[in-house]
């Protein structure tokens, strides 16, 4: 799928400065914050959305590791595209907040490891919503400890867990709907089209581009099912147990996925091309309002005020007039 659209202008939130701040640390441990670019707004609005835009790209495939090389080239490279796919006024504001950072190296690098950044806050989103639902969706706060290994035991194997119409107590499921897990419905639905006006305002460009697609990405997909099969596995010891979810395990289990999904693309490639088009339908029919993820607050409204001449109102502010 392709992982962007050129010449699209999505419309971005004006920086809210009281939104809170996590406390990114680079690899040399210098701490880098939101409230580090509070003093230009330009700046801050090139952060927000550089962060939104690397989401992004994640959530349609392109992703570079924290452990490789080209990591700062593939993040400096998110940075640059980003004013460009902003609405006119915000993309403005961005490429001079883009100005400001190529002038200061010290700043640049603040910006770089606040945006990469981004990758662990977008993995740590899911993996959180994940171990919220699975106890309960997969009955496996019920039972005894060897009831609940057992469970876990048959969940794991084979992906038994993402399948349709699974019946955890009963062990069956339908072998004709892989990626078929209601669970996966749910996450896709909560984490990235959230009628609540709460909504993550930092996925909905990633929303956004699914409008525009009308199809779920299979990069959602994936990363959905590694982290519920991670929730899953920890409960293997019949209780809950945390384990780190590491980048490099969350490749290793998405390309597993990518290659199962390949295999699946090999028995029925009807199937493979109806799956994300028939997700994002669903989904979306399931989601209720989503003008508030969808607008373009930055686009201004011509058609409203076409007879409206700008001497009019150059004349009212010049001489001070009555605007009432």
């Amino acid at each position: 799928m392709s992982t962007s659209k050129k010449g699209t202008k999505i419309g971005s939130e004006a920086p809210n400065k009281s939104k809170r701040t996590t406390k990114p640390a680079s690899k040399q441990g210098y701490k880098v914050v939101r409230d580090n670019f509070s003093s230009s707004a330009e700046i801050l609005l090139l952060a927000d959305c550089s962060k939104s835009f690397m989401h992004m790209r994640i959530c349609f495939g392109d992703w570079i590791l924290d452990s490789d090389d080209k990591r700062i080239e593939w993040a400096w490279t998110i940075i640059n595209e980003t004013p460009a796919l902003l609405s006119p006024s915000a993309s403005a504001t961005a490429v001079h907040g883009l100005k400001l950072v190529t002038q200061d190296e010290k700043l640049k690098h603040e910006l770089l490891t606040y945006v990469l950044y981004g990758k662990t806050v977008l993995f740590n989103t899911i993996i959180t919503k994940a171990r919220q639902r699975i106890a309960g969706y997969f009955h496996l706060m019920v039972g005894s400890v060897e009831e609940i290994k057992d469970k876990v035991t048959w969940l794991l194997t084979k992906s038994n867990f993402f399948y349709g119409d699974l019946d955890v107590n009963k062990r069956t499921f339908n072998k004709s709907k892989p990626f078929g897990s209601p669970l996966i419905h749910d996450m896709i639905q909560t984490l990235w089209f959230n009628a609540s006006k709460n909504g993550s305002k930092a996925e909905a460009m990633t929303t956004r581009r699914m409008f525009e697609n009308k199809e779920i990405p299979l990069s959602i997909v994936f990363l959905v099912v590694v982290a519920i099969e991670h929730s899953i596995g920890e409960y293997r010891d019949g209780t809950e147990k945390t384990t780190p979810f590491r980048e490099s395990q969350i490749r290793t289990h998405f390309i597993h996925e990518s290659q199962t999904w390949k295999g699946l693309a090999k028995k029925s490639a009807k199937w493979a091309d109806l799956y994300p088009k028939m997700a994002f339908k669903n989904i979306v029919q399931a989601s209720g309002d989503l003008s508030h993820l969808l607008i373009d607050e930055d686009e201004a409204n011509e058609e409203d005020i076409e007879d409206v001449t700008p001497e009019d109102l150059d004349n009212i502010a010049d001489n001070q007039m009555d605007i009432f």
